[in-house]
């Protein structure tokens, strides 16, 4: 599903929103996050940043951009406190499914 470029640029624009959100306290358009992330977020998620925004009607599949993608949102979840590491994520499921049995 993250295949094509537009699905890439939701998934960009949406953490953009979600980091400037936590970050300011503020809830904005998407538009307005994006512009936040490109004065605010360093290289290089500036540039996956402002290649979501000229691809964002684009249908054409896109494996490299992809997984830069998913590293963005891993990026965006360590830097939002969501989770400290995925290391930190693996060590919290398997205690949680210690604790349900």
């Amino acid at each position: 599903w993250l295949l094509p470029r537009y699905y890439q640029a939701f998934e960009v624009e949406t953490m953009c929103r979600a980091l400037h959100t936590l970050r300011t306290g503020e809830l904005s358009t998407k538009r307005a996050a994006v512009d936040w992330a490109l004065a605010n977020l360093p290289e290089p998620w500036t540039g996956l940043v402002r290649g979501a925004v000229a691809h964002r009607a684009d249908a054409t599949p896109e494996r490299t951009a992809a997984s830069q993608v998913m590293r963005f949102v891993r990026w965006v979840s360590v830097e939002s406190g969501a989770v400290e590491s995925r290391g930190a994520v693996d060590a919290q499921e398997e205690g949680g499914a210690q604790a349900g049995t």
